[in-house]
């Protein structure tokens, strides 16, 4: 995972690099909007995927060595992924303007140290994306018998694997890979980021006043 993040940083300073030579050589694009209504949707649904992972707190929390320190960091690495987010944007499209793909990557000049951290950004992707799954092997494994055993490591080491491969499989085939994650962050993700987590806090047994 430590060796995924640096991939990922790597490719990210690339970016940023390759944008602020596009505006000191050619300056801020021409065609930039500021509010475009057309596209809103689309833009709140990456958005709140960018920032859903409700998912993996729990799991988070309860594998740390002090769980009591898991709120605080929460909220520092909130404050830093909001900065990068919004100004890694900020950059981008005032660099590339309309013209900026889905994939910024395509958008940088195409060269060999590109194409490296192209495949440097891939393996970053590839590593941590197992670690996005880990909610949903905690829940299919539970559900599947012939994974419950304790000594079936081997099984779930498959099962998990063709998990993996099968939903990359699945990415493969989109066509428009941003309007595919606006759709996901406006249904699957809004749900889990704001709907469910209160739905279940109110419906908790054990309270005796909802408003605390």
């Amino acid at each position: 995972v430590l060796m995924s993040n640096v991939a990922l940083l790597c490719g990210i300073s690339w970016v940023y690099y390759c944008a602020l030579v596009e505006i000191g050589t050619r300056g801020v694009a021409p065609d930039i909007v500021a509010f475009n209504p057309d596209d809103f949707p689309v833009f709140f649904g990456c958005a709140v995927f960018a920032f859903e992972g409700v998912g993996l707190v729990l799991p988070i929390q309860q594998s740390m060595q002090q769980p009591t320190h898991f709120p605080a960091i929460l909220r520092q690495a909130m404050l830093i992924l909001a900065t990068l987010f919004a100004s890694f944007s900020v950059v981008c499209y005032a660099a590339y303007g309309l013209d900026t793909y889905d994939m910024i990557t395509f958008n940088i000049p195409q060269n060999k140290v590109t194409s490296f951290l192209r495949l440097f950004y891939c393996l970053g992707i590839f590593f941590t994306y197992p670690v996005m799954l880990f909610p949903v092997y905690g829940v299919t494994e539970s559900k599947m018998k012939c994974l419950k055993d304790p000594r079936a490591a081997r099984r779930r080491l498959v099962f998990r694997a063709v998990l993996v491969a099968m939903t990359g499989v699945i990415g493969l085939q989109i066509p428009h890979f941003g309007l595919f994650l606006g759709l996901i962050g406006s249904v699957a993700c809004t749900l889990l980021a704001f709907v469910l987590p209160a739905l279940f806090h109110l419906r908790r047994p054990d309270r005796s006043d909802a408003t605390r």
